[in-house]
C-alpha cells in the first residue's frame, strides 16, 4: 500500500496570520484551488495579535492564513524554494514590512475515491478521504486533489522524506505532517 501524507502549517505554539485588509477576506484573494494566482501587487498580511499580551505567540517558519494555505518565512523560503516550486508557486507577501511567501500548490493529482470517502450529509464535501492506490504517485510529489483543492495538501512518501530532511537540517518550525485520511 502506498503511503500518502497531508501537511498543514501552524500549531497552538505559533501565531497564525490574518488579512491586513478585511476586504481581502471577502474577495477570496488567498483561497487556493490548484490554479495559479493572478495577483497584481504584493498583498499584505499581519501576525495575529491577541488583546492579552501574554497570549501572543511567536511566528514559525511555516504559518497559515486559511485552511489549505502555507505562509513561509524568508528563512524557509531560502532553503525550500527550489524544492517547492516544482509543484506550485511562491508569491511574495508583505508582513509588517518583512517578506513572507504564500505557497500555492498548482500540481493537481486526482487520487480520492469519492464513492468510498466519508462525506458531509449537507453539501457532500469530503470529510475523510479514501484513496485510489493506483492513482497515488510514487515519485516525489506535492499536490492537491481537485476534489479537496481548497483545503488539503498532500505529499507522497518520497516527498515527505525529502521535505523532512530539509526541515530537520535547517531547524525549521511550524509544519505538521500526518497520514492522509486520518485524523490528526
Amino acid at each position: 500500500m502506498k503511503q500518502l501524507w497531508e501537511f498543514i502549517a501552524g500549531s497552538n505554539d505559533f501565531c497564525p496570520y490574518v488579512h491586513f485588509d478585511p476586504d481581502d477576506a471577502y474577495s477570496g484573494l488567498f483561497e487556493t484551488n490548484g490554479k495559479p494566482m493572478q495577483w497584481t501587487g504584493t498583498p499584505r498580511i499581519k501576525k495575529f495579535v491577541d488583546r492579552k499580551p501574554k497570549n501572543n505567540m511567536p511566528q514559525a517558519d511555516f504559518g497559515w492564513l486559511l485552511p489549505g494555505t502555507i505562509i513561509l518565512s524568508e528563512r524557509a523560503h531560502a532553503v525550500l524554494k527550489d524544492f517547492l516550486q516544482q509543484f506550485g508557486e511562491l508569491i511574495l507577501l508583505d508582513c509588517h514590512g518583512e517578506a513572507r511567501h504564500f505557497y500555492n500548490i498548482t500540481n493537481l493529482v486526482t487520487c480520492i475515491d469519492f464513492e468510498k470517502s466519508e462525506k458531509s450529509s449537507s453539501d457532500k464535501s469530503i470529510l475523510k478521504a479514501e484513496f485510489l492506490q493506483d492513482a497515488i504517485p510514487e515519485s516525489v510529489q506535492i499536490f492537491k486533489d481537485p476534489r479537496t483543492a481548497g483545503g488539503r495538501m498532500y505529499l507522497t512518501q518520497a516527498a515527505k522524506d525529502e521535505l523532512e530532511a530539509i526541515i530537520t537540517q535547517n531547524g525549521l518550525t511550524g509544519l505538521r505532517l500526518f497520514e492522509a485520511g486520518k485524523k490528526f
